[in-house]
């Protein structure tokens, strides 16, 4: 049980009382990592008018802790976005290569975002059954100018 851990699995720093939140890891200007909080990146893009967001990070679609928010996918909703495009668990780069190709041109071709994911979904599971699951869509309810067909 995630809520029971007061050690960091990882490095064994004491982490009772905070609180789980999403990052990304960038890559810094010595080729290191640059770890950013949903937190700061909220505030980064909340006036952007960036209206969709596809991140193929590892774990970027997992919710932990007492808010949603809190994690990368749902929190960029937050941040004004209208939808957003997150992974469950670790997918490999051929699944998620053949998952954006396939909502890209579903896209190109007039597709809703709601039904390239899930068209593209389908594809996967004949393809690599085991992880069409990874791909996951957040979206705000009656978000505007995503559906060509509206």
């Amino acid at each position: 049980n995630k809520s029971l851990l007061t050690k960091c699995k990882n490095c064994n720093q004491d982490i009772e009382g905070v609180m789980p939140t999403g990052y990304l890891n960038f890559e810094d200007e010595n080729g290191g990592n640059d770890r950013v909080k949903i937190l700061d990146l909220k505030v980064i893009l909340a006036n952007s008018k960036v209206q969709v967001g596809v991140i193929s990070a590892c774990h970027s679609a997992e919710v932990d802790g007492v808010s949603i928010f809190n994690s990368v996918a749902p929190g960029l909703l937050q941040a004004g976005f209208q939808a957003v495009i997150g992974m469950q668990g670790s997918p490999t780069v051929g699944m998620t290569a053949k998952f954006m190709e396939s909502f890209y041109k579903k896209l190109v071709h007039g597709y809703p975002i709601y039904q390239a994911v899930n068209l593209s979904r389908l594809e996967i599971f004949r393809e690599i059954p085991p992880s069409w699951f990874m791909p996951v869509l957040y979206m705000k309810d009656g978000a505007v100018g995503l559906n060509r067909h509206e």
